[in-house]
């Protein structure tokens, strides 16, 4: 859901190799966030080949509600952590999740949980 939140406008080939999924996999996914009504797939603009995946109105109030909660729980846990040691310690979890500081995928996530990526959107 973040990356159909992000405003970078993913591919499903590109939310398969940020998740390191097999694309059938993302496939299956997608087709249950769509039943649910969270996100819609629409032709690339590019490549009409290519599906676009973005939140509908009802998926953003989904993110928003569990980016919450997210951030509800983080304080509970880290709750004795300044901001600084907060943020030193998702740097380093990050660093031990992708193996460097920057994500070597066309997609980055901070620790603020915001999505990035060079020149503003995803590469193909």
């Amino acid at each position: 859901m973040a990356l159909a939140c992000s405003g970078l406008e993913p591919t499903q080939r590109e939310i398969a190799e940020f998740l390191s999924l097999d694309p059938s996999q993302v496939v299956a996914l997608i087709d249950d966030l769509e039943r649910r009504g969270f996100v819609e797939r629409t032709p690339g603009k590019q490549d009409r080949r290519l599906k676009i995946v973005t939140a509908t109105t009802e998926g953003h109030g989904i993110h928003s509600k569990a980016r919450a909660a997210l951030h509800e729980c983080e304080k509970a846990q880290f709750g004795l952590l300044s901001e600084a040691e907060s943020n030193q310690l998702k740097s380093l979890l990050y660093k031990a999740l992708w193996g460097s500081e920057a994500n070597t995928n066309s997609l980055n996530f901070r620790a603020d949980g915001t999505a990035r990526n060079q020149g503003g959107r995803p590469t193909t």
